[in-house]
């Protein structure tokens, strides 16, 4: 049974550098997703231009916003595997002392 253990703790690793291209592939996901110039029309007198423009600027605050929080969802991944990194270790460390 020892032996078992000290195997399945050999294999049990923390892929912390795993996790650190997760959270920048996340990053550049949202960067992929980039400003859209629109061509705007000031002189025509149709509603639907004037609606047209609003919405568009709305829609680019939100891109911001969304922007930021896959920024902090990134950040939080990271945090998350630098935790579990240290968790990993402590663990470890626990197997060797205990078994060996």
């Amino acid at each position: 049974m020892l032996e078992g253990l000290r195997y399945g703790a050999d294999l049990i690793t923390s892929g912390l550098e795993s996790v650190g291209e997760d959270a920048r592939d996340i990053v550049k996901s949202f960067l992929g997703l980039g400003d859209i110039d629109i061509t705007k029309d000031d002189e025509s007198n149709l509603t639907a231009v004037k609606n047209a423009q609003t919405i568009y600027s709305r829609s680019q605050d939100r891109y911001r916003e969304f922007g930021e929080l896959m920024k902090t969802e990134a950040g939080h991944i990271e945090t998350l595997g630098n935790e579990f990194e240290k968790l990993d270790q402590d663990i470890s460390d626990m197997v060797k002392k205990y078994f060996g």
